[in-house]
């Protein structure tokens, strides 16, 4: 995966309007207890099963899973980074995908930052494999089973 060294920033599934199928991707955040917030989140999900989902990971361990239309409440993690870690199943939806927003301290203790208004361009999760959408139907995908964010 892609590691962004930036303190603030924002992390999005980069597309705009639909999101590609059979996507497996992460980027790596560096600093020290970082707070995150939701900007958006509209990943396929129906009733209790998410067929695609973004994790928020910190040391090898999940600590949060999400889909579906409602956006999570804010994170604030303590210890070194963490990882975004996004999957899309192989069939076609229309859903939007996420942003994120995200303020660390400078590894070692530094002080926290917050973006400047003419912050950077979003970081956009690389796909390590990718398969373009069609409209056209496809094989029922793997369910995983989860809970999506509540309402």
């Amino acid at each position: 995966g892609k590691t962004v060294p930036a303190l603030a920033g924002t992390i999005t599934d980069g597309y705009q309007w639909r999101y590609v199928t059979g996507e497996r991707s992460e980027i790596h955040v560096v600093g020290e207890d970082c707070r995150i917030t939701w900007t958006l989140m509209d990943i396929e999900a129906w009733r209790h099963i998410c067929y695609d989902w973004v994790e928020i990971k910190q040391g090898g361990e999940v600590l949060a899973k999400h889909c579906g239309q409602e956006v999570p409440p804010p994170m604030q993690l303590s210890g070194s980074g963490f990882t975004v870690a996004f999957t899309t199943d192989d069939s076609a939806g229309w859903a939007e995908g996420f942003d994120l927003e995200f303020t660390c301290g400078a590894p070692g203790g530094g002080a926290e930052t917050t973006p400047e208004p003419e912050a950077a361009a979003p970081t956009t999760l690389p796909p390590t494999t990718a398969v373009p959408a069609t409209d056209a139907p496809t094989a029922a995908p793997t369910p995983v089973p989860t809970t999506p964010t509540p309402t």
